[in-house]
This record gives structure tokens, sequence and C-alpha cells, in this order.
């Protein structure tokens, strides 16, 4: 197998990753936090992906048996950037508390079956919401714009 198709998939979540990290300087809080601001720990999570980026080109470079690329289901990551491109519009224009909880429900719905309890999905939503609300505001100290970016 050649070595561009067995880094084909490492590079699809690298250019994903540079995507949301570009995503990541869009966020403005309309003044100096320190290390600690809204960027941090997304910032953070990109530095993981990239590990796990490097890891799998690792591995990759050792296996013997071709990876079959007909296993993958695309859509669900597709889907999945997509929304993530759309939140941290969102994010920007709407503030958290609109962005948050239509993003949680997009994840939601790519991830999960076909048959989703609408009142499971909204509950889930308004958890997540509020534990990284929570978590960011309180716990963090990150002032969040929570509403139509204020």
């Amino acid at each position: 197998m050649s070595i561009i198709r067995k880094l084909s998939i490492p590079i699809i979540f690298s250019i994903i990753s540079i995507f949301y990290l570009y995503g990541i300087g869009l966020i403005d809080t309309g003044y100096d936090e320190g290390i600690f601001d809204a960027s941090f720990l997304p910032t953070i999570s990109v530095i993981f992906i990239f590990i796990l980026i490097l890891m799998d080109i690792f591995n990759s470079t050792k296996e013997k048996e071709p990876f079959d690329i007909k296993k993958i289901h695309f859509k669900p990551i597709v889907l999945f950037t997509i929304s993530t491109i759309i939140y941290l519009i969102v994010f920007n224009l709407f503030g958290y508390l609109i962005a948050t909880p239509l993003y949680v429900l997009a994840v939601y719905a790519c991830f999960s079956d076909e048959k989703i309890s609408i009142i499971k999905a909204i509950f889930t939503a308004i958890i997540v919401t509020a534990v990284f609300y929570f978590l960011f505001a309180v716990i963090f100290n990150v002032r969040l714009p929570v509403f139509l970016g204020s």
C-alpha cells in the first residue's frame, strides 16, 4: 500500500484540525483574560488531536495489513465537521447560550442511531451546556459571550 493511502486519514484530520485552530483564533472576548481565556481549552484539544494524529501516522507505518477505507462511515464525520464550523460562526454571532445547545443537538444527531429521542436530546443539550458553562465561567473564570455576542 502506498504511503499516501496510509496517510490519507491523518491528513484529512490534520486539515480539519487546522480549520478548527483557525476558528479558535476567531473567539474574541473583548478583553485580555490572560492564558486561561476562551481559547485555552480548545487550543489544548487541538494539540491533543495533533498528538493523536502523529501517533496514528507512526502506527500506520508499522501495520502490515492494508487499511480498509470502505469500513469508515464518512457521513457522521462530514456532518460533525460542518457542525463545528457552523458552531464557531454562531458562537461569535449569537453567544454561548444559543450556539452550544444547538451544537450539542447536532453532534448528538451525528453520532446516534436513527432513533433519536427528542426529549433525551434536548435534556442532554441543556445538561452539557450547563456543565460546560459552569466549568468555564465558574471554575476557569472565563467570560463567555452568553447571549447575542454580549
